[in-house]
């Protein structure tokens, strides 16, 4: 997978912010001249809505199955020059597990404390835009689809040093191919467990959450069929290409575990950090199915499946707003 240098830097700014955070010395009555309110005010966060705004970094993990199968040849003008075989392309399939870098942009409200129980439980509920950097994986393939090359080039004076039947010419193959797209959505809700360790206040909060994604699926075969039966150039050859593409949206529903931890305030904010990780498990129909078919009826059919679950955790950095 290739990185842009602009991202790679973003990667490492984030990376790098998020480790002063964590080194930084806990919030302390001597931060500030007037450092006693300071520490009441962190006390009086669990007293309050809170609202607040994040960013976080992370990988978004799925696994997928694909294959294709392909007709025969119905052109009648073709030369079935030896080792060509009547079927288009040999069926192939496969698994792979895609794995992608997101980033989220989220937007959390949480509720007061529960007094008199310990860890004072909160609700909270929160919504994500998420950007993916997505890149395509290949599921199912055999063979080269590459462009189209003759195995024994044409010299000046018209002539091969061979003949080009369908054995020795390159690009000729099939494969699927499936890709996440640019954006996605996902919400959720939960309770948050509260509890002041190390001279920091740690919240570990399980969620129930939701996810939806659209996936691109694009499948493509190449042959060279002979129409002579000797053939010299592309003149006696027929190339034949099937290709077909579909997008398709998934909804998934599961749970989430969030630790987060108060690093230090700025006015009236509460900077903390966070990691995470969350399990989807996708519901309905996860199968794609696409066929491509030319003037000569002839045809090649895809299928693709994500499997039930997908996964994704992160690391990020959370702005509270609690004044005092």
């Amino acid at each position: 997978m290739r990185f842009s240098v602009k991202r790679l830097r973003a990667i490492t700014a984030l990376l790098v912010v998020v480790q002063a955070l964590a080194v930084a010395p806990p919030i302390t009555a001597n931060d500030e001249p007037n450092g006693p309110e300071l520490i009441a005010g962190a006390v009086d966060e669990l007293d309050r809505w809170v609202p607040a705004v994040s960013i976080d970094m992370g990988l978004m993990i799925q696994e997928t199955a694909a294959g294709f199968l392909t007709g025969g040849i119905k052109d009648p003008a073709w030369f079935q020059t030896l080792p060509a075989i009547e079927r288009i392309r040999q069926s192939a399939s496969g698994t792979s597990r895609p794995f992608a870098p997101v980033s989220a942009l989220s937007l959390e409200f949480m509720t007061p404390g529960i007094p008199y129980i310990p860890t004072r439980p909160r609700m909270f509920v929160h919504g994500e835009v998420i950007a993916t950097f997505p890149h395509a994986f290949r599921t199912a393939k055999n063979g080269d689809v590459s462009d189209f090359s003759l195995g024994f080039p044409v010299r000046p004076n018209g002539s091969t040093q061979g003949v080009n039947t369908e054995a020795v010419i390159g690009g000729q193959g099939g494969t699927l191919k499936s890709k996440l797209q640019r954006w996605q959505f996902a919400g959720g809700a939960g309770i948050a467990f509260t509890a002041d360790l190390w001279g920091r206040r740690i919240r570990v909060k399980p969620s129930f959450e939701y996810l939806t994604q659209e996936i691109e699926v694009s499948g493509l075969i190449k042959r060279a069929a002979a129409i002579t039966e000797t053939p010299f150039d592309f003149d006696d050859l027929r190339l034949i290409i099937l290709k077909a593409s579909k997008t398709k949206r998934y909804h998934g529903m599961g749970a989430g575990m969030e630790l987060e931890m108060d690093t230090r305030r700025s006015g009236p904010l509460l900077v903390s950090m966070f990691a995470n990780v969350r399990v989807y498990r996708f519901m309905g129909d996860r199968k794609i199915n696409i066929k491509a078919k030319n003037s000569f009826d002839e045809e090649a059919k895809f299928r693709f499946e994500l499997k039930r679950y997908t996964y994704r955790t992160a690391i990020g950095i959370r702005f509270r707003f609690a004044p005092e």
